[in-house]
């Protein structure tokens, strides 16, 4: 071991240490490990540590001993992370699953399979326990598919992804794709799926020029391939992105790309959606406040009487929201989200928590515009505390 492999070595355990708040004296093992060794170690003062010393100190800090030799900062804070989510499952289990599904993220972004596979073992045990069979189905086929080299984990991320994207568990979701697409080949048959996935997350997050540019990529990876479904689906998204950020013309050249594709294949549903499209694109460039809302009421009475799935009605709200925003016709914004409120509080409707945390946020602006601050009632109050100041997992380090 040279003197830059002791160096990290040594800066490693001690920082793993001093993290899970041990003493040195805590590492030493009774008639194996000393206290004094663990400092040596500590100093990078054993020129060549065996195999067998390594591993009673990597067990006593709940590493593997392959992970600890190649542990960068980074990758230390990972480990000290999956000790913390085991530590909290006793007494804090929602905290200790968010640690762990953090920790998920950042060993495959890190390589550290190990660690990734403690952390799958973990989420699929602890949501097992909490009766969520669903979740816990998912995290155990990616943990068969990633043992057994079958080429399928990246399904298994997908479906994760999409569950959390129906969840309202955007930067999750954006983060689990963000993994998928890395490096990703054009002509790999799934580039287009994945692209697609990722751009539809960030036009639910309301992140417009970012699903802009994943639909256009969706699109053309689509092509590439000759699928022509994924490509009309990206038209129609990237439609509905192009008309959020006031690029109409190319919103309605691509909405007309995909009614062409859809029309071909007699694709129904593709069709349904193109024309829900051609409404947002009709409210967001109106001529007038007015216009605009009196085509709002009228697609109001149509979703009375024929719903759409939530997804797409809350698309035409933000489209009257947005355009209301603009013109700063803060009553109209107001009515506006205890409209989408009321939607998400149906019967049936899926929990939804990024959906209702953005509308409690409108609202909550709207108030302050119009001049109303104290009209931030306790549900807002309380929606926005827990929705904002609760970490979810991401992609950073």
């Amino acid at each position: 071991m040279d003197a830059l492999e002791r160096e990290r070595l040594a800066h490693t355990l001690r920082y793993l240490r001093r993290e899970n708040g041990l003493r040195q004296i805590d590492l030493a093992v009774p008639g194996h490990v000393s206290r004094s060794t663990i400092s040596a170690l500590e100093r990078g003062q054993i020129e060549n540590p065996s195999q067998p010393l390594i591993t009673a100190v990597a067990t006593a800090l709940g590493v593997h001993y392959e992970d600890l030799l190649a542990l960068s900062d980074a990758e230390s804070s990972v480990m000290v992370l999956l000790h913390e989510a085991r530590r909290l499952w006793s007494t804090e289990p929602d905290k200790s699953i968010r640690a762990a599904q953090r920790v998920l993220i950042r060993s495959r972004r890190l390589h550290l399979d190990a660690v990734e596979r403690d952390a799958l073992t973990q989420l699929a045990a602890w949501y097992r326990h909490a009766g969520d069979t669903f979740r816990a189905g998912i995290y155990s086929a990616w943990l068969i598919a990633r043992d057994g080299h079958t080429g399928s984990s990246d399904s298994a991320v997908a479906t994760l992804g999409a569950h959390l994207h129906d969840m309202g568990e955007w930067r999750a979701a954006i983060a689990l794709y963000r993994l998928l697409v890395i490096g990703i080949h054009p002509a790999n048959p799934r580039s287009a799926r994945v692209f697609l996935d990722l751009g539809q997350t960030y036009m639910a997050a309301h992140q417009y020029p970012h699903a802009v540019r994943m639909l256009g990529r969706a699109y053309r990876d689509a092509f590439t391939v000759g699928d022509a479904n994924i490509a009309g689906w990206a038209l129609v998204g990237l439609a509905r992105a192009l008309g959020f950020t006031g690029q109409y013309a190319q919103a309605h050249s691509a909405n007309d790309r995909a009614e062409t594709l859809a029309v071909t294949y007699k694709w129904t549903d593709l069709q349904n959606t193109i024309l829900r499209t051609n409404e947002i694109l009709s409210i967001l460039s109106s001529d007038s406040v007015s216009a605009a809302q009196k085509r709002w009421h009228s697609i109001t009475q149509l979703l009375q009487h024929n719903p759409e799935p939530l997804p797409d009605q809350i698309n035409l709200l933000y489209s009257w929201i947005n355009y209301a925003s603009r013109h700063q016709a803060w009553p109209e914004v107001l009515a506006a989200t205890e409209f989408g409120l009321g939607l998400i509080r149906s019967p049936g409707q899926v929990s939804n928590r990024g959906i209702k945390g953005q509308l409690l946020k409108t609202r909550a602006q709207a108030n302050q515009q119009s001049g109303q601050p104290w009209k931030q009632d306790s549900e807002w109050a309380a929606d926005l505390l827990r929705l904002d100041s609760l970490p979810t997992f991401d992609d950073r380090s």
